[in-house]
């Protein structure tokens, strides 16, 4: 009798872990007639989506680029303006920006 106990113990037991390995897998798979989602993907509606527009052309190179550290901005701009080349009839896109340099590090500092 406790031969026949035990072997329905392991049985028992194995049917749990059976039961508890099965349980995940069935709140995983979507029911029958739940809405899924549409629109993700490659399939048959891909026709439907409105078509991607080519990407911007690459910019033209720069004509002349310059860059100039100085204490008197002013003075830095009109230096780098008269090196400018220009052609009669034809439209430039300029651009000017000023930007503060914050100090250089003290060597004693970088080694505290």
């Amino acid at each position: 009798m406790k031969t026949l106990t035990q072997r329905y113990g392991i049985a028992a037991a194995i049917a749990a872990c059976s039961l508890f390995a099965t349980l995940p897998s069935a709140f995983a798979h979507p029911e029958q007639g739940a809405p899924q989602m549409e629109g993700h993907g490659h399939g048959e509606k891909d026709h439907d989506r409105m078509p991607h527009h080519p990407p911007f052309p690459p910019m033209p190179p720069a004509l002349y680029q310059a860059s100039l550290q100085t204490n008197d901005p002013v003075a830095g701009v009109n230096k780098l303006v008269s090196n400018v080349p220009a052609g009669i009839g034809k439209t430039y896109e300029v651009s000017v920006s000023v930007r503060e340099v914050p100090p250089a590090p003290q060597k004693g500092a970088a080694d505290k």
